[in-house]
């Protein structure tokens, strides 16, 4: 047993020994306190950079589809597989049970929007991308943060949607090559569609914020499917498949479109 399947009862496991020695804690204090002690693994996990040749003059020829272990300005060390990293229940029942204060009270913002929200960019096939700045001018704790976003493309995968925080903290709600295409639902566009990210946590709110839609991919996206009765062999390690297929989806013939974005904090004071 692994994934979901294991973390989410040993982390409920976790809870339910924190919740023994302070029975007056709120699920965001857990969530703190397991965040604060958290172990950082997988140290030397590497980032994914995409590349492709910068045959037009487009600067940067790079870009990266996923951050390795970055710490934040307030010192949190987080991962997009791991989050805050393995859960070590001595140090979170102790940190529970020596004086611990709650968390103040929980602060939600209204959704706010860039200045000019309705200026539509063309999300250029480049690594630059487009991109819209929010304003935040109250400040808060941040605990975590959403946007809600709407892009109009005809390939989904192709693009990759990157948050950054006024203290320059980067965090990538949408990793592209998801697969999105294979869906015809949501092939088109996105009409105000919710992403989340923690990895701002106990940064300060306040200050500009940016949002910034990619487009990754100029070519052909070719994708692998197969056949159910496709068997793994224990002995050698590997899949015999039966009925292996491949499928290419062409380019996007017109550029995709940035319509708006708004954003959603999630803090105490």
């Amino acid at each position: 047993m692994n994934g979901t399947s294991s973390s989410a009862p040993i982390i409920s496991g976790v809870a339910a020994l924190i919740y023994q020695v302070n029975p007056d804690l709120t699920w965001r204090d857990v969530r703190h306190i397991m965040a604060t002690t958290a172990t950082k693994i997988d140290v030397n996990v590497p980032k994914i950079t995409l590349k492709r040749n910068d045959e037009v003059g487009l600067d940067p020829n790079s870009f990266i589809a996923q951050d390795t272990w970055q710490t934040n300005q307030a010192g949190y060390a987080f991962h997009p597989y791991y989050g805050f990293g393995m859960v070590d229940a001595t140090k979170a029942v102790q940190m529970a049970a020596n004086g611990y204060q709650n968390l103040p009270q929980l602060v939600t913002t209204e959704w706010i929007a860039p200045k000019f929200n309705d200026n539509q960019q063309t999300i250029l096939e480049n690594y630059k991308g487009a991109s819209k700045n929010i304003e935040v001018t109250d400040n808060a704790t941040i605990e975590s943060i959403q946007i809600k976003i709407s892009i109009t493309h005809s390939r989904i995968s192709d693009l990759a949607i990157v948050v950054f925080s006024p203290n320059g903290t980067r965090s990538v709600v949408m990793t592209p090559r998801s697969l999105l295409n294979i869906d015809t639902d949501i092939n088109e566009e996105f009409d105000q569609t919710i992403l989340l990210s923690h990895a701002f946590y106990g940064e300060q709110a306040k200050g500009t914020w940016k949002v910034q839609v990619v487009d990754t991919n100029q070519g052909v996206f070719k994708y692998y499917a197969y056949d159910k009765n496709d068997q793994y062999d224990a002995c050698k390690k590997s899949y015999k498949y039966y009925n292996k297929k491949s499928k290419n989806i062409p380019n996007n013939k017109k550029l995709g479109t940035f319509q708006e974005v708004q954003l959603k904090i999630f803090g105490h004071p």
